[in-house]
């Protein structure tokens, strides 16, 4: 679960457009959720990677 979690981190950080990197990051959100809920990782560190792919990708794609 943690493998994928990561994977999928890091499929968001190498998107090349805006809609891969979208997809990638509804992907993302869920694996995220699906560790933090089975205590793979912290609740709040979900949160927070959440909240920084997000801001990252609004920024990258942002013009």
């Amino acid at each position: 679960m943690k493998s994928a979690m990561k994977t999928s981190i890091k499929d968001v950080k190498t998107a090349s457009s805006k809609e891969s990197a979208e997809t990638a990051l509804k992907e993302a959100i869920k694996a995220l959720d699906k560790s933090a809920g089975s205590g793979v990782i912290h609740r709040n560190k979900a949160a927070r990677l959440k909240s920084r792919l997000t801001q990252e990708v609004a920024s990258r794609f942002a013009s």
